[in-house]
């Protein structure tokens, strides 16, 4: 909700007649920005991607003009999932007006949903479109559609072979989905496990960090004051031994008085009375 209105959104945009490019997709959010849309969801057909061809091989069978339009390289797997990944990051590293999400969507083959599995679970995206797009290798959508499925076979064998697939589908994306949330709860268990590694060693380190510091602190203290007695002792000697100067020179002075004070007085008043 948006001051009490609804969200206005779009949940499906298409970059197949364009580059996987920043630029490119700037030009969506800034006109979806312009017409006031509060979130526009991104994604495109597998039928993009390198990774997926293989899957599109029993449509490739199916007819000659299925064959032909798959093999439009300026459209169909031209790109990888790498690349796709790489713009999805580019862009949410961006100050983004509105909300962006970023998916696939991904056609439904019976016999490659392994393969399908497989590719999905190594990338993460913000959702994923499940879609019937053939029936039996033929695409019911296309301009040649009448031709080679709709005026060949009985309208309503083809809508029961659709919700057969539909069926189908939806027990496998449940599949899908059940392994992708046990992948995100195994990523998140290692990930609080390493938090809480990280926190005890965190701990550990602190604790080494202050005994290390005391301990620095108590061997400086002890070589400061090794150095302060150390100078105390050298004044102390030297004080002692300049005392013990002092106290000769008294005595000898005083000596020398002792013997010589009578000279001294008559010395002192002959000077006197020569005067």
């Amino acid at each position: 909700m948006n001051g009490g209105l609804p969200m206005l959104v779009d949940g499906h945009m298409h970059l197949e007649n364009g580059p996987l490019t920043k630029e490119y997709v700037m030009e969506f959010i800034n006109e979806a920005y312009k017409q006031g849309f509060d979130r526009i969801q991104i994604l495109d057909h597998t039928h993009r991607f390198k990774e997926f061809e293989v899957i599109y091989q029993g449509v490739k069978e199916a007819s000659d003009q299925q064959r032909e339009w798959l093999a439009n390289k300026k459209m169909k797997f031209k790109d990888t999932l790498s690349s796709y990944v790489r713009l999805i990051n580019e862009v949410k590293e961006e100050e983004l007006p509105i909300e962006v999400l970023f998916g696939l969507e991904v056609c439904y083959v019976p016999k490659y949903k392994e393969y399908i599995r497989n590719i999905l679970k190594n990338h993460e995206y913000d959702f994923i479109v499940d879609a019937i797009h053939s029936i039996d290798g033929k695409l019911y959508d296309m301009n040649f559609s009448k031709e080679i499925l709709w005026n060949k076979y009985d309208v309503d064998d083809i809508y029961k072979r659709y919700y057969e697939f539909l069926t189908k589908r939806r027990l496998v994306m449940d599949s899908i989905i059940n392994k992708l949330t046990e992948i995100e709860s195994a990523a998140a268990a290692i990930v609080q496990h390493a938090e809480a590694e990280k926190s005890a060693l965190d701990e550990k380190f602190d604790k080494k960090r202050m005994d290390f510091d005391k301990e620095l602190e108590a061997d400086t203290q002890r070589q400061i004051q090794e150095i302060r007695d150390k100078l105390e002792a050298e004044t102390s000697r030297i004080l002692s031994g300049q005392s013990q100067e002092s106290q000769d020179e008294l005595n000898a002075l005083q000596k020398e008085y002792d013997e010589k004070h009578s000279d001294y007085a008559h010395e002192i008043l002959r000077r006197i009375t020569e005067v």
